[in-house]
């Protein structure tokens, strides 16, 4: 789930509203696989090769949710390509070299949090006027730059703390999902009042 920069509430029309609020189940369906994604990390005794199997897994799941879902705010669909694209493909690095360092895991999984953290940060603070959702988003955004940070600063960490990082990781945008997805399917309702509060 992306919300990329919108200039003004009038860019973004009834029609486009009315779109977005029709995927509100995919954001349902993609927060509950992750939510279980994340708990199921959590709670496995990995080894190395299974988790790396796992998370390139979660990565492609979560990648081709990003390009098939628009960005709740009715922006360019670029930026969920691009997002969704990055996910893809660190998904791939991940399955097709499945036994890297952990160095190697952790920078993956620390570059994707961080600028995915970033993504999110920066489209809370540019919707805050205009989307209900903006500080739920920001929180997400702030935990998974903390986590991408955490995992670069310390790449030689153990595989514990790895799990962990990306355990938290899946379970919070789950639940942000899972709370986007109703706020999507009232998009229609809101919009009207926000419209209605501008002029």
């Amino acid at each position: 789930m992306l919300m990329s920069p919108v200039p003004e509430i009038d860019t973004v029309t009834r029609e486009d509203v009315e779109r977005i609020a029709k995927t509100w189940w995919l954001f349902a369906v993609m927060g509950l696989l992750s939510v279980i994604a994340g708990v199921v990390i959590l709670e496995i005794d990995w080894t190395l090769k299974n988790l790396a199997l796992f998370v390139g897994i979660v990565f492609v799941v979560r990648g081709l949710f990003d390009v098939i879902t628009p960005p709740v705010d009715g922006a360019s669909r670029s930026l969920s390509w691009v997002s969704g694209g990055l996910n893809i493909a660190i998904g791939v690095v991940i399955l097709v070299w499945p036994e890297p360092t952990l160095r190697v895991i952790a920078a993956l999984v620390g570059i994707w949090l961080l600028v995915s953290g970033i993504v999110l940060i920066v489209g809370a603070v540019a919707n805050h006027n205009s989307l209900p959702l903006w500080g739920v988003t920001l929180f997400a955004g702030l935990v998974s730059s903390t986590l991408g940070i955490m995992a670069l600063r310390r790449p030689g960490q153990t595989l514990t703390v790895i799990i962990v990082l990306v355990g938290i990781w899946a379970i919070v945008m789950g639940a942000l999902e899972l709370v986007a997805a109703f706020e999507v399917k009232r998009l229609p309702k809101n919009f009207d009042k926000l419209v209605a509060s501008a002029t």
